[in-house]
């Protein structure tokens, strides 16, 4: 089966909805479908750091493979929104199979 099918329900924990403003729950999706989908492994559970670009102040996204690929690949996206030092560092894409979730947790 297929991991994060845009098909199935997406949602985002209170401590996410909390730590974020919603444009950057929608960019994560955003990521997911169009930027990681097709190049990298999609396993049930995705993690993501959470940077930012010193030159422009604004925040990036940085997702690495799992260790379980021999020679782990990355991507960094830049993202529109300005960063805030209170951000979490990391945060979680989860595919429960039926439902898909946003987290600080795994």
């Amino acid at each position: 089966m297929e991991n994060f099918l845009n098909s199935k329900p997406r949602f985002a924990t209170n401590d996410v909805i909390n730590a974020f403003q919603g444009f950057f729950i929608d960019n994560l999706w955003f990521i997911i479908d169009y930027n990681l989908k097709g190049v990298f492994e999609m396993t049930p559970s995705l993690e993501f750091e959470v940077l930012e670009n010193f030159e422009v102040g604004n925040t990036v996204i940085r997702y690495v493979e799992p260790p379980v690929v021999q020679q782990p690949r990355q991507i960094l996206i830049d993202l529109p929104i300005q960063y805030n030092p209170a951000y979490p560092t990391h945060v979680f894409a989860l595919d429960f199979g039926e439902r898909q979730v946003i987290s600080l947790n795994k």
